[in-house]
C-alpha cells in the first residue's frame, strides 16, 4: 500500500484500506430505490441473497461474514451483528445461519455468543469450518470474560453433529501468566483426520507473544498448548492457516520485521510463511514470500492460504507494487504465489487483478479450492471492470484452472446501479461438488433491506451440475486364468484430482454392477486405512484398494483378450464414481459357452452371483420389449 505507516496499520483492515486509496467513503445508504428482486443471475452465478433478515430490530451493523460447507453440502454463514436480536444486548454478537442442502431452505438465525452477565462486550471477526465428522467450529475475538479469568481473547465453540447441541465457549488464547486480554485475527482450518487448527495474533507481552498456533484433537476433543510461530518481531498481524492432505500445517502472516531476508528498505510490511511438519512435529524455518528490492517498498497484507490434494500451497495477498511489469501502475493489486510440493520451491508471484481496467485499487483477497483443484479468488475492488461502474467498490471474482493453467476473466458479483457502497471483505468457500458461495457485507439498501444506516450481509452462489467422477481403475492380475486357484482379484481405485480415496464408501462399490468386494475386517487388507489406502503405481496419488473373490469373479467372465472390469460406487457424500480396466481372460475351460448363457447344473443350487447375472440379463431383455 502507498506510504503505509504503523499508525495506519493500527486502524485495522477497514481503516487501512480507506487510507490507502486516499479517501474515506461516507458510510451512507443509497438514496436510490431498492431493486424489486434479487440481482439477476449471470455467468452461472445465482441471485444475490440477503442473509441478515431485516426487520425493525435489525438496525445495527452486520458484517465481517465467514462461510463454510459441511460434508453433507449444508452451508453455514456466521457474522458479527450490532443489533439487539434474539435477546442479545447492545454489544456486538456472533450469529449463524444454515442453508439445508436437503430441504433447500434457510434456517433461522442462531445466536452463537450467548448473552448473559458475562458477555457484555463486543464479539467480532468470526471464522468457521466444518470438520470431517460434520461438526461445526467457530472462533472469534471477544472482549468479554466468558470463563471467569478476568479478561477476554479468542474463543471457540462447536456445534456437535451427533448431539445437535453447542458445547460451551472455550477461551483458547488464555495463558495462566497473562495479566490482560489478548488475541485477535483468528484463522481456522480442519484436516481430514477430524482435527481443527487455529492461528491468531497474541499481542500482550508474556509467555505467549506473536503469531500463535493451537490444535484441537478430534479424537480426545481437547485443545493442545499454544505454540509461537513468528520470531524476533513486535509488528505482526493477519495470520491465515491451512492443512494439507499429509497433515502438515501451513501458516502465513504479514510482519514489519527484518527477518528471513526481508529488507528494511522503505520500512514496508512483508509476507512470511512457516510450516509445521506433521511427521516430525517440528517447525520448518520461516520463509519470506514478498521479494524485497528497490521496487517493492510498499506494505503487503495477507489475504488467504489453501492447500491442494497434492500438498501444493497457494497464498494470496495485496500490496501496491509495480515490479518487472507485474502490476498495472502503483495502485494496490492482488498477488498470488504457489509452493510446488514436487520441486520444493516457491514459484514466481502472479498478479491476479491484472485486468487493464483494474487501476483503482484491489483489497482484502480470499482464496479457496474446489474438488477439481481449481482456485477461486474474491476481493474488493474500486475499478470499473465487467460493468462494475465507478462507485465505491465491488466484489470481484476470478478462477484459475489449475490443471491447464488458464485464468478466467474477472467477474464483478456486485455490479448493479443501486449498489453504491458495497463489497466489503468478501469470503469464498466451495463444497466437494465444486459449488461456490461468496459472502460480503454492504451498506446499500438491497433486497428490500431496511433503509437506514445499518449494513447487511449478502451472498451469491454458483452451483455446478453433479456429475459422476471418472475414476482410474487398475486390476491385478492383468491376465486371469479361469483354471487358476488364486483367492483374490485386486483392484485399485484412483479418483480425479481434488478427491480423496478415503472418502470412498467401499460398501457401495460393485464390480460389473454385480459383485461386492470383501470388507470383512478379519482380513488384514480390509482392517484399517493404512492397509487399503496406498500409492500402488508410485505416481504420488493415493488409491483405494479393494479385493474381490476370484472364484466369483471368474463366474462373471467370458474368455477374451480385452475383457472390461468396471467398478462403480459412491463417496460418503453420495457422489458417484465409475471406472473401467481391461484384462485378458484365458480360454481354459472346456465349454466355450458363456456363464451368462449357462443354466445352473442339476443337483446344486444357483449361486448368488449367477442369480444376479441372470436377473440382470433378464431385466435388460425386459427393458427392450
Amino acid at each position: 500500500m502507498k506510504g503505509t505507516t504503523a499508525n495506519e496499520w493500527s486502524l485495522g483492515k477497514l481503516g487501512a484500506e480507506l487510507l490507502a486509496v486516499g479517501m474515506v467513503f461516507p458510510i451512507i445508504m443509497s438514496v436510490l430505490a431498492p431493486l424489486p428482486s434479487d440481482l439477476a443471475a449471470d455467468s452461472g452465478w445465482g441471485p444475490r441473497i440477503l442473509i441478515t433478515d431485516d426487520n425493525s430490530n435489525n438496525t445495527g451493523f452486520s458484517g465481517y461474514p465467514a462461510v463454510a460447507f459441511d460434508i453433507s453440502g449444508n452451508l453455514y454463514v456466521v457474522w458479527e451483528d450490532g443489533s439487539e436480536l434474539d435477546g442479545s444486548g447492545p454489544d456486538t454478537d456472533v450469529f449463524l445461519r444454515k442453508w439445508d442442502a436437503t430441504a433447500q431452505t434457510w434456517g433461522q438465525r442462531v445466536l452463537v455468543t450467548d448473552d448473559n452477565l458475562n458477555n457484555t462486550r463486543s464479539s467480532q471477526i468470526p471464522q468457521i469450518v466444518s470438520d470431517s465428522f460434520g461438526n461445526i467450529h467457530i472462533v472469534w475475538r471477544d472482549g468479554s470474560d466468558l470463563t471467569g479469568v478476568g479478561f477476554g481473547g479468542i474463543y471457540w465453540r462447536m456445534l456437535d453433529a451427533s448431539t445437535k447441541s453447542w458445547v460451551p465457549p472455550v477461551h483458547i488464547s488464555y495463558d495462566p501468566n497473562d495479566t490482560q486480554g489478548s488475541g485477535t485475527s483468528p484463522s481456522l482450518a480442519a484436516d481430514r483426520f477430524g482435527n481443527v487448527h487455529v492461528a491468531f495474533k497474541k499481542g500482550n507481552p508474556g509467555p505467549a507473544f506473536g503469531i500463535q498456533y493451537m490444535k484441537w484433537n478430534g479424537t480426545t476433543r481437547t485443545w493442545g498448548n499454544m505454540a509461537t510461530v513468528s520470531v524476533n518481531t513486535t509488528k505482526f498481524d493477519h495470520p491465515e492457516i491451512t492443512v494439507d492432505p499429509l497433515g502438515d500445517v501451513h501458516i502465513v502472516w504479514d510482519d514489519d520485521s527484518n527477518s528471513s531476508g526481508a529488507s528494511t528498505y522503505g520500512k514496508d510490511r512483508d509476507i512470511f510463511y512457516r510450516r509445521l511438519v506433521a511427521s516430525t512435529n517440528t517447525w520448518a524455518p520461516i520463509v519470506h514470500l514478498t521479494d524485497d528490492d528497490l521496487t517493492d517498498v510498499y506494505g503487503s497484507q495477507v489475504g488467504g492460504i489453501v492447500a491442494d490434494v497434492y500438498s501444493n500451497i497457494h497464498v494470496v495477498w495485496y500490496e501496491a507494487m509495480d515490479q518487472a511489469g507485474l502490476g498495472y501502475g502503483l495502485d494496490v493489486d492482488i498477488f498470488y504465489r504457489k509452493w510446488n510440493a514436487s520441486s520444493g520451491v516457491w514459484e514466481p508471484r502472479v498478479v491476479v487483478s491484472n485486468d487493464p481496467g483494474d487501476t483503482a485499487g484491489s483489497f482484502a483477497p480470499k482464496i479457496d479450492m474446489d474438488m477439481k483443484g481449481d482456485i477461486h479468488f474474491v476481493w474488493r475492488d474500486h475499478s470499473d471492470v465487467d460493468g462494475a461502474g465507478s462507485h465505491a467498490g465491488d466484489v470481484f471474482y476470478r478462477k484459475l484452472d489449475s490443471l491447464n493453467g488458464i485464468w478466467e476473466d474477472t467477474t464483478s458479483l456486485t455490479n448493479d446501479l443501486n449498489d453504491r457502497l458495497n463489497g466489503w471483505f468478501p469470503e469464498v468457500a466451495s463444497d466437494r461438488y465444486g459449488n461456490l458461495a461468496v459472502v460480503w457485507w454492504d451498506q446499500s439498501d438491497l433486497n428490500d433491506s431496511v433503509q437506514d444506516e445499518d449494513a447487511d450481509v449478502y451472498m451469491r452462489r454458483m452451483e455446478v451440475p453433479i456429475q459422476n467422477l471418472q475414476a482410474m481403475i487398475d486390476c491385478d492380475p492383468d491376465t486371469i486364468n479361469l483354471k487358476s486357484q488364486g483367492k483374490w482379484i485386486t483392484c485399485y481405485i484412483e479418483l480425479p484430482p481434488g478427491n480423496d480415496p478415503r472418502d470412498i464408501d467401499a460398501s457401495t462399490t460393485l464390480l460389473n454392477d454385480v459383485l461386492a468386494p470383501e470388507l470383512n475386517p478379519k482380513y488384514g487388507f480390509a482392517k484399517s486405512e493404512t492397509s487399503y489406502i496406498m500409492d500402488h503405481d508410485g505416481d504420488g496419488v493415493l488409491e483405494r484398494m479393494v479385493k474381490f473373490n476370484r472364484s466369483e469373479v471368474k463366474q462373471m467372465l467370458s474368455p477374451g483378450d480385452s475383457v472390461p472390469l468396471t467398478i462403480t460406487g459412491k463417496l460418503f457424500d453420495g457422489t458417484e464414481f465409475e471406472g473401467t480396466d481391461e484384462v485378458r481372460v484365458m480360454d481354459s475351460i472346456k465349454s466355450t459357452q458363456s456363464l451368462h448363457e449357462r443354466t445352473p447344473r442339476q443337483g446344486r443350487s444357483e449361486s448368488a452371483v449367477e442369480f444376479l447375472i441372470r436377473m440382470r440379463t433378464h431385466r435388460s431383455i425386459v427393458n427392450l420389449i
